[in-house]
Protein backbone atom coordinates (compact mmCIF):
# COMPACT_ATOMS: atom_id res chain seq x y z
CA UNK A 1 0.00 0.00 0.00
CA UNK A 2 1.17 3.45 -1.35
CA UNK A 3 2.63 5.91 1.73
CA UNK A 4 2.35 9.92 1.67
CA UNK A 5 4.16 12.20 3.56
CA UNK A 6 3.43 15.83 4.03
CA UNK A 7 6.43 18.34 3.46
CA UNK A 8 5.91 21.53 5.76
CA UNK A 9 8.40 24.30 4.58
CA UNK A 10 8.52 27.51 6.44
CA UNK A 11 11.62 29.12 6.84
CA UNK A 12 13.37 26.39 4.27
CA UNK A 13 12.30 27.34 0.91
CA UNK A 14 14.73 25.03 -0.88
CA UNK A 15 15.59 21.25 -2.16
CA UNK A 16 18.66 20.86 -1.33
CA UNK A 17 20.28 20.04 1.78
CA UNK A 18 16.98 19.69 2.86
CA UNK A 19 16.63 17.20 5.97
CA UNK A 20 12.39 16.21 5.62
CA UNK A 21 12.26 16.17 2.69
CA UNK A 22 15.14 13.56 2.46
CA UNK A 23 13.60 11.67 5.31
CA UNK A 24 10.35 11.90 3.74
CA UNK A 25 11.07 10.62 0.25
CA UNK A 26 13.28 7.67 1.76
CA UNK A 27 10.04 6.64 4.18
CA UNK A 28 6.78 7.21 1.55
CA UNK A 29 5.99 6.58 -1.47
CA UNK A 30 4.17 10.66 -2.73
CA UNK A 31 5.40 13.39 -1.08
CA UNK A 32 3.62 16.74 -1.33
CA UNK A 33 5.37 19.63 -0.55
CA UNK A 34 3.39 22.15 1.48
CA UNK A 35 3.92 26.10 2.71
CA UNK A 36 0.73 27.87 4.83
CA UNK A 37 0.43 31.50 4.66
CA UNK A 38 -0.37 31.46 8.24
CA UNK A 39 -1.30 35.14 9.78
CA UNK A 40 0.23 34.30 13.06
CA UNK A 41 3.94 34.16 11.25
CA UNK A 42 3.30 36.27 7.85
CA UNK A 43 0.93 39.42 8.97
CA UNK A 44 3.34 41.57 6.63
CA UNK A 45 1.91 39.92 3.91
CA UNK A 46 -1.15 42.11 3.38
CA UNK A 47 1.71 45.13 3.00
CA UNK A 48 2.97 46.36 0.33
CA UNK A 49 6.70 45.80 1.00
CA UNK A 50 9.70 44.15 -0.26
CA UNK A 51 9.87 41.15 2.65
CA UNK A 52 6.11 40.20 1.03
CA UNK A 53 7.65 40.97 -2.55
CA UNK A 54 10.54 38.83 -2.27
CA UNK A 55 9.12 35.74 -0.04
CA UNK A 56 6.69 35.63 -2.66
CA UNK A 57 9.11 35.55 -5.69
CA UNK A 58 10.82 32.21 -3.47
CA UNK A 59 8.05 30.52 -3.28
CA UNK A 60 6.92 30.73 -7.15
CA UNK A 61 10.70 29.60 -7.70
CA UNK A 62 10.20 26.54 -5.52
CA UNK A 63 7.30 26.12 -7.01
CA UNK A 64 8.68 25.95 -10.60
CA UNK A 65 11.70 24.03 -8.92
CA UNK A 66 9.44 21.34 -7.87
CA UNK A 67 7.75 21.10 -11.07
CA UNK A 68 10.35 20.60 -13.57
CA UNK A 69 11.21 17.49 -10.67
CA UNK A 70 7.66 15.94 -10.78
CA UNK A 71 6.17 17.49 -8.19
CA UNK A 72 4.67 20.74 -7.12
CA UNK A 73 4.31 22.84 -3.86
CA UNK A 74 0.68 23.34 -2.45
CA UNK A 75 0.00 26.38 -0.89
CA UNK A 76 -3.12 27.11 1.82
CA UNK A 77 -3.86 29.87 3.98
CA UNK A 78 -4.93 29.63 7.58
CA UNK A 79 -4.49 28.36 10.98
CA UNK A 80 -1.21 26.04 10.36
CA UNK A 81 -2.26 22.89 11.96
CA UNK A 82 -6.40 22.78 10.83
CA UNK A 83 -4.81 23.11 7.30
CA UNK A 84 -1.81 20.63 7.66
CA UNK A 85 -4.46 18.35 9.30
CA UNK A 86 -7.37 18.95 6.27
CA UNK A 87 -4.59 18.23 3.45
CA UNK A 88 -3.72 15.20 5.52
CA UNK A 89 -7.07 13.55 5.60
CA UNK A 90 -7.97 14.79 2.04
CA UNK A 91 -4.75 12.87 0.75
CA UNK A 92 -4.45 10.15 3.52
CA UNK A 93 -1.12 11.57 4.80
CA UNK A 94 0.37 9.20 7.66
CA UNK A 95 3.67 11.87 8.58
CA UNK A 96 4.42 15.38 8.76
CA UNK A 97 8.23 16.18 8.68
CA UNK A 98 9.51 20.01 8.78
CA UNK A 99 12.54 21.52 10.32
CA UNK A 100 12.14 22.75 13.92
CA UNK A 101 11.31 26.22 14.61
CA UNK A 102 12.27 28.42 17.93
CA UNK A 103 10.22 31.53 18.32
CA UNK A 104 7.51 31.84 20.89
CA UNK A 105 4.69 31.62 17.70
CA UNK A 106 6.06 29.01 16.06
CA UNK A 107 6.96 26.79 18.63
CA UNK A 108 2.58 27.47 19.25
CA UNK A 109 2.27 26.44 15.81
CA UNK A 110 4.20 23.32 15.93
CA UNK A 111 2.85 22.37 19.51
CA UNK A 112 -0.67 22.98 17.92
CA UNK A 113 0.25 20.64 14.60
CA UNK A 114 1.77 18.23 17.04
CA UNK A 115 -1.58 17.65 19.01
CA UNK A 116 -3.91 17.60 16.13
CA UNK A 117 -1.68 15.15 14.08
CA UNK A 118 -1.43 12.86 17.27
CA UNK A 119 -5.53 13.50 17.80
CA UNK A 120 -5.36 12.10 14.07
CA UNK A 121 -3.00 9.05 14.18
CA UNK A 122 -0.68 11.14 11.90
CA UNK A 123 3.18 11.05 12.90
CA UNK A 124 5.10 14.44 12.90
CA UNK A 125 9.11 14.68 12.82
CA UNK A 126 10.88 17.87 13.48
CA UNK A 127 14.17 18.01 12.56
CA UNK A 128 16.96 20.25 13.62
CA UNK A 129 18.25 22.38 10.60
CA UNK A 130 18.81 25.53 9.10
CA UNK A 131 22.04 26.04 11.60
CA UNK A 132 25.91 26.19 11.27
CA UNK A 133 26.06 23.57 14.36
CA UNK A 134 24.04 20.17 14.44
CA UNK A 135 21.92 19.82 17.74
CA UNK A 136 23.81 16.31 18.52
CA UNK A 137 27.74 18.87 18.29
CA UNK A 138 26.10 20.92 20.84
CA UNK A 139 28.83 21.15 23.76
CA UNK A 140 25.81 22.16 26.71
CA UNK A 141 21.98 21.42 26.68
CA UNK A 142 19.91 24.39 25.78
CA UNK A 143 19.49 25.55 29.34
CA UNK A 144 23.35 25.75 30.02
CA UNK A 145 23.41 28.29 26.51
CA UNK A 146 26.18 30.68 27.65
CA UNK A 147 23.89 34.10 28.28
CA UNK A 148 27.49 35.37 26.34
CA UNK A 149 28.65 34.99 22.99
CA UNK A 150 32.02 34.83 23.30
CA UNK A 151 32.05 31.72 25.71
CA UNK A 152 29.59 30.25 23.50
CA UNK A 153 32.15 30.82 21.00
CA UNK A 154 35.10 29.70 22.37
CA UNK A 155 33.28 26.52 23.78
CA UNK A 156 31.63 24.97 20.35
CA UNK A 157 34.84 26.64 18.42
CA UNK A 158 36.59 23.61 20.54
CA UNK A 159 34.47 20.92 20.21
CA UNK A 160 31.76 20.60 17.52
CA UNK A 161 31.94 19.76 14.23
CA UNK A 162 30.16 22.06 11.88
CA UNK A 163 27.05 21.18 9.49
CA UNK A 164 27.72 20.08 6.26
CA UNK A 165 25.38 20.13 3.87
CA UNK A 166 23.26 16.91 3.12
CA UNK A 167 23.18 14.64 -0.05
CA UNK A 168 20.97 14.69 -3.12
CA UNK A 169 18.26 12.88 -3.82
CA UNK A 170 15.64 11.86 -6.25
CA UNK A 171 11.93 13.68 -5.52
CA UNK A 172 8.91 11.89 -5.11
CA UNK A 173 6.01 12.44 -7.36
CA UNK A 174 2.59 14.14 -5.52
CA UNK A 175 -0.33 12.03 -4.88
CA UNK A 176 -3.07 13.18 -6.98
CA UNK A 177 -4.15 16.90 -6.92
CA UNK A 178 -6.88 18.32 -8.31
CA UNK A 179 -5.03 21.26 -10.68
CA UNK A 180 -7.06 23.99 -8.96
CA UNK A 181 -5.50 23.43 -5.38
CA UNK A 182 -2.15 24.11 -6.64
CA UNK A 183 -3.34 27.32 -8.26
CA UNK A 184 -0.68 30.07 -7.07
CA UNK A 185 -3.02 33.22 -8.28
CA UNK A 186 -2.77 34.77 -5.56
CA UNK A 187 1.18 34.99 -5.49
CA UNK A 188 0.94 38.27 -6.25
CA UNK A 189 4.70 40.54 -6.32
CA UNK A 190 4.03 43.52 -4.87
CA UNK A 191 7.28 45.13 -4.56
CA UNK A 192 10.04 43.42 -6.58
CA UNK A 193 13.60 43.69 -5.00
CA UNK A 194 15.99 45.82 -6.92
CA UNK A 195 19.10 44.05 -5.37
CA UNK A 196 18.11 40.43 -4.79
CA UNK A 197 16.78 37.58 -7.42
CA UNK A 198 14.85 34.62 -5.56
CA UNK A 199 16.13 31.34 -5.76
CA UNK A 200 19.02 28.67 -4.14
CA UNK A 201 20.61 29.03 -8.04
CA UNK A 202 20.67 32.67 -7.25
CA UNK A 203 22.21 32.56 -3.58
CA UNK A 204 24.53 30.16 -4.74
CA UNK A 205 25.93 32.57 -7.92
CA UNK A 206 26.48 35.23 -5.66
CA UNK A 207 28.46 33.34 -3.44
CA UNK A 208 30.35 31.97 -5.82
CA UNK A 209 30.89 35.81 -7.22
CA UNK A 210 31.84 37.03 -3.68
CA UNK A 211 34.56 34.22 -3.59
CA UNK A 212 35.99 32.38 -6.42
CA UNK A 213 35.58 35.15 -9.28
CA UNK A 214 35.74 38.39 -7.69
CA UNK A 215 37.71 36.93 -4.54
CA UNK A 216 35.75 39.42 -2.12
CA UNK A 217 36.28 37.04 0.40
CA UNK A 218 39.63 37.88 1.65
CA UNK A 219 38.85 41.30 2.44
CA UNK A 220 35.08 40.80 3.98
CA UNK A 221 36.59 41.95 7.56
CA UNK A 222 37.64 45.45 5.98
CA UNK A 223 34.98 46.43 4.11
CA UNK A 224 32.03 44.51 5.97
CA UNK A 225 30.92 48.02 7.52
CA UNK A 226 30.45 49.67 4.43
CA UNK A 227 27.38 51.76 3.70
CA UNK A 228 27.19 52.40 -0.01
CA UNK A 229 28.54 49.22 -2.19
CA UNK A 230 26.42 46.21 -2.50
CA UNK A 231 29.83 44.18 -2.77
CA UNK A 232 30.89 45.71 0.80
CA UNK A 233 29.70 42.45 1.98
CA UNK A 234 28.38 38.93 1.42
CA UNK A 235 24.84 40.06 0.76
CA UNK A 236 23.59 36.28 1.99
CA UNK A 237 21.22 37.13 4.44
CA UNK A 238 17.55 37.47 2.06
CA UNK A 239 18.55 34.10 0.91
CA UNK A 240 19.28 32.47 4.47
CA UNK A 241 16.21 33.83 5.95
CA UNK A 242 14.19 32.44 3.31
CA UNK A 243 15.77 28.90 3.82
CA UNK A 244 16.86 29.16 -0.04
CA UNK A 245 20.58 28.39 1.28
CA UNK A 246 21.94 26.75 4.45
CA UNK A 247 25.10 27.70 6.75
CA UNK A 248 26.26 24.52 5.26
CA UNK A 249 26.60 25.02 1.85
CA UNK A 250 28.19 28.74 2.89
CA UNK A 251 30.80 27.04 4.92
CA UNK A 252 30.87 24.60 2.66
CA UNK A 253 32.23 27.42 -0.20
CA UNK A 254 34.69 29.15 2.19
CA UNK A 255 36.11 26.17 3.25
CA UNK A 256 36.72 25.19 -0.38
CA UNK A 257 38.30 28.92 -0.95
CA UNK A 258 40.49 28.62 2.09
CA UNK A 259 41.72 25.35 0.94
CA UNK A 260 42.74 26.59 -2.52
CA UNK A 261 43.96 30.35 -1.59
CA UNK A 262 44.70 30.20 1.82
CA UNK A 263 42.41 31.55 5.11
CA UNK A 264 43.08 35.00 7.06
CA UNK A 265 40.69 36.67 9.39
CA UNK A 266 38.03 37.52 6.97
CA UNK A 267 37.35 33.91 6.00
CA UNK A 268 37.37 33.09 9.31
CA UNK A 269 35.01 36.16 10.51
CA UNK A 270 32.23 34.83 7.95
CA UNK A 271 32.16 31.83 9.71
CA UNK A 272 32.30 33.92 12.81
CA UNK A 273 28.67 35.73 12.16
CA UNK A 274 27.48 32.50 11.03
CA UNK A 275 28.00 31.68 14.61
CA UNK A 276 26.27 35.01 15.98
CA UNK A 277 23.00 33.66 13.93
CA UNK A 278 23.22 30.14 15.12
CA UNK A 279 23.49 31.70 18.96
CA UNK A 280 20.62 33.82 18.25
CA UNK A 281 18.35 31.10 17.28
CA UNK A 282 19.71 29.45 20.41
CA UNK A 283 18.93 32.57 22.59
CA UNK A 284 15.75 32.34 21.56
CA UNK A 285 15.23 29.12 22.33
CA UNK A 286 16.54 29.46 25.91
CA UNK A 287 14.32 32.40 26.28
CA UNK A 288 11.37 32.42 24.42
CA UNK A 289 9.02 35.06 25.11
CA UNK A 290 11.40 36.34 27.31
CA UNK A 291 13.42 38.07 24.65
CA UNK A 292 10.65 39.94 23.28
CA UNK A 293 9.63 41.73 26.62
CA UNK A 294 10.59 45.05 27.37
CA UNK A 295 13.18 44.25 29.91
CA UNK A 296 14.65 41.47 27.58
CA UNK A 297 16.17 37.91 29.04
CA UNK A 298 17.79 40.78 31.85
CA UNK A 299 14.00 41.16 33.11
CA UNK A 300 14.84 44.88 33.13
CA UNK A 301 12.11 46.22 35.69
CA UNK A 302 11.80 49.83 34.40
CA UNK A 303 8.15 50.64 32.90
CA UNK A 304 8.19 50.59 29.19
CA UNK A 305 8.78 54.28 27.20
CA UNK A 306 5.81 55.94 26.31
CA UNK A 307 5.99 56.37 22.49
CA UNK A 308 6.24 59.45 20.45
CA UNK A 309 4.63 59.12 17.14
CA UNK A 310 6.19 62.26 16.12
CA UNK A 311 9.40 60.91 16.53
CA UNK A 312 8.91 57.41 15.50
CA UNK A 313 7.54 58.99 12.10
CA UNK A 314 10.38 61.14 11.55
CA UNK A 315 12.80 57.98 11.97
CA UNK A 316 10.56 55.59 9.85
CA UNK A 317 10.66 58.06 7.13
CA UNK A 318 14.18 59.34 7.30
CA UNK A 319 13.18 62.90 8.21
CA UNK A 320 15.23 63.40 11.60
CA UNK A 321 17.70 65.70 10.80
CA UNK A 322 20.68 64.05 11.22
CA UNK A 323 21.51 62.76 7.99
CA UNK A 324 23.47 59.68 8.54
CA UNK A 325 20.59 58.26 10.09
CA UNK A 326 18.06 59.67 7.14
CA UNK A 327 19.99 58.01 5.08
CA UNK A 328 20.22 54.13 6.33
CA UNK A 329 15.91 54.55 6.71
CA UNK A 330 15.21 56.01 3.62
CA UNK A 331 17.62 53.10 2.03
CA UNK A 332 15.51 50.34 4.17
CA UNK A 333 12.50 52.22 2.99
CA UNK A 334 13.48 52.31 -1.02
CA UNK A 335 15.27 48.84 -0.94
CA UNK A 336 13.84 46.85 1.85
CA UNK A 337 17.53 46.26 2.83
CA UNK A 338 20.68 48.04 4.86
CA UNK A 339 24.13 46.94 6.34
CA UNK A 340 24.64 45.71 9.70
CA UNK A 341 26.73 48.56 10.39
CA UNK A 342 23.35 51.05 9.38
CA UNK A 343 20.90 49.01 11.26
CA UNK A 344 23.23 49.37 14.28
CA UNK A 345 23.51 53.29 14.13
CA UNK A 346 19.31 53.56 12.87
CA UNK A 347 18.90 51.18 16.20
CA UNK A 348 20.93 52.93 18.59
CA UNK A 349 19.66 56.72 17.67
CA UNK A 350 16.16 55.72 18.24
CA UNK A 351 16.58 53.79 21.55
CA UNK A 352 19.45 55.64 23.42
CA UNK A 353 18.64 59.14 20.94
CA UNK A 354 15.07 59.42 20.32
CA UNK A 355 14.31 57.34 23.82
CA UNK A 356 11.97 54.89 22.45
CA UNK A 357 10.50 51.33 23.48
CA UNK A 358 13.10 49.24 21.74
CA UNK A 359 10.48 46.83 20.63
CA UNK A 360 8.98 49.28 18.10
CA UNK A 361 12.28 49.65 16.16
CA UNK A 362 12.32 46.23 16.27
CA UNK A 363 8.64 45.81 14.70
CA UNK A 364 9.11 48.43 12.19
CA UNK A 365 12.51 46.26 10.55
CA UNK A 366 10.32 42.99 11.08
CA UNK A 367 7.98 44.87 8.49
CA UNK A 368 10.70 46.40 5.87
CA UNK A 369 13.40 44.10 6.47
CA UNK A 370 13.71 41.60 2.83
CA UNK A 371 16.28 39.61 5.23
CA UNK A 372 13.82 39.49 8.43
CA UNK A 373 15.08 36.80 10.77
CA UNK A 374 13.37 36.82 13.98
CA UNK A 375 15.72 35.21 16.27
CA UNK A 376 18.73 37.83 14.82
CA UNK A 377 16.54 40.75 14.55
CA UNK A 378 15.22 40.42 17.87
CA UNK A 379 18.40 39.57 19.45
CA UNK A 380 20.44 42.51 17.91
CA UNK A 381 17.45 45.04 19.33
CA UNK A 382 17.54 43.56 22.32
CA UNK A 383 21.54 43.58 22.22
CA UNK A 384 21.39 47.52 21.29
CA UNK A 385 19.13 48.55 24.05
CA UNK A 386 21.36 46.43 26.62
CA UNK A 387 18.24 43.77 27.27
CA UNK A 388 20.18 41.43 25.65
CA UNK A 389 23.22 39.37 25.08
CA UNK A 390 25.87 42.18 25.66
CA UNK A 391 28.27 41.85 28.75
CA UNK A 392 27.71 46.14 28.31
CA UNK A 393 24.92 48.21 30.06
CA UNK A 394 24.20 49.69 26.74
CA UNK A 395 25.76 49.89 23.23
CA UNK A 396 25.99 53.45 22.39
CA UNK A 397 26.79 54.70 18.95
CA UNK A 398 28.22 58.39 18.56
CA UNK A 399 26.97 59.15 15.87
CA UNK A 400 28.74 61.82 14.32
CA UNK A 401 31.51 59.93 14.96
CA UNK A 402 30.20 56.71 13.30
CA UNK A 403 29.53 58.88 10.26
CA UNK A 404 32.63 60.14 9.90
CA UNK A 405 34.46 56.84 10.01
CA UNK A 406 31.90 54.81 8.20
CA UNK A 407 31.30 57.49 5.39
CA UNK A 408 33.86 59.57 5.34
CA UNK A 409 33.07 61.45 1.79
CA UNK A 410 29.56 61.35 2.04
CA UNK A 411 28.80 59.38 -0.37
CA UNK A 412 26.23 57.61 1.18
CA UNK A 413 24.45 60.21 2.93
CA UNK A 414 24.33 62.03 -0.69
CA UNK A 415 22.66 59.03 -2.27
CA UNK A 416 20.28 58.98 0.03
CA UNK A 417 19.63 62.41 0.80
CA UNK A 418 20.24 64.07 -2.61
CA UNK A 419 18.45 67.76 -0.71
CA UNK A 420 22.19 68.19 1.05
CA UNK A 421 24.58 66.95 -2.37
CA UNK A 422 25.73 70.90 -2.07
CA UNK A 423 27.02 70.88 1.56
CA UNK A 424 30.54 70.62 2.17
CA UNK A 425 31.05 66.73 3.26
CA UNK A 426 33.27 67.97 6.26
CA UNK A 427 30.11 69.47 7.29
CA UNK A 428 27.92 66.97 6.58
CA UNK A 429 28.52 64.80 9.75
CA UNK A 430 27.51 67.56 12.07
CA UNK A 431 25.26 68.79 10.13
CA UNK A 432 22.38 69.11 13.29
CA UNK A 433 24.92 71.26 15.33
CA UNK A 434 24.71 73.90 13.34
CA UNK A 435 22.78 77.29 13.39
CA UNK A 436 19.89 77.64 10.64
CA UNK A 437 21.69 81.05 9.77
CA UNK A 438 24.80 79.04 8.69
CA UNK A 439 22.35 75.90 7.07
CA UNK A 440 20.63 78.73 4.85
CA UNK A 441 23.88 79.23 3.54
CA UNK A 442 24.01 75.93 1.74
CA UNK A 443 20.67 76.80 0.10
CA UNK A 444 18.48 75.00 2.39
CA UNK A 445 15.36 75.52 4.96
CA UNK A 446 15.21 73.63 7.28
CA UNK A 447 11.79 72.37 7.57
CA UNK A 448 10.95 73.20 3.96
CA UNK A 449 14.33 70.80 1.92
CA UNK A 450 15.41 69.34 4.83
CA UNK A 451 14.28 68.68 8.45
CA UNK A 452 15.43 70.46 11.67
CA UNK A 453 17.02 67.99 14.30
CA UNK A 454 13.98 66.11 16.07
CA UNK A 455 16.18 66.05 19.00
CA UNK A 456 19.27 66.85 21.04
CA UNK A 457 22.08 63.63 21.10
CA UNK A 458 22.67 61.71 24.46
CA UNK A 459 25.42 63.62 26.31
CA UNK A 460 27.23 60.21 26.90
CA UNK A 461 28.43 59.70 23.98
CA UNK A 462 31.10 57.21 23.47
CA UNK A 463 32.92 56.23 20.21
CA UNK A 464 33.03 53.42 19.28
Amino acid sequence: METCGIVWVRNDLRITDHEPLLKATQKHDRIIPCFIYDPKIHPQLSDNTFRAGFLNETLLWLKSELQQRGSDLLIASGNSAEELIKISKRYKVSGIYAHEEYAPYEKQIEAEVNALALRNKIETHFYHGNALIPKTELPFSITHLPDVFTKFRSRVELTSQFAKPLPDFTMKPLPTIPAEELQSNFLTINKSSPLFKAGTESALQRLKYYSFEQHLLPKYFETRNGLLHFDDSTKLSPWLAVGSITPAMILQEVEQYEKQFGANKSTYWVKFELLWRDYFRLVVKKFGAQLFQYGGIRNRTAEPIKCDDKRIKAWTNGNTGFPIIDAIMRELQQTGYTSNRGRQLAASFFVHDLQQDWRIGALYFEQQLIDYDVHSNWGNWAYIAGVGNDPRPERYFNIPAQSERYDPHADFIKSYCPELKDVPTKNLHHFHEYSESFVNSFGIQLGEHYPAPIVQLSMHAIKH
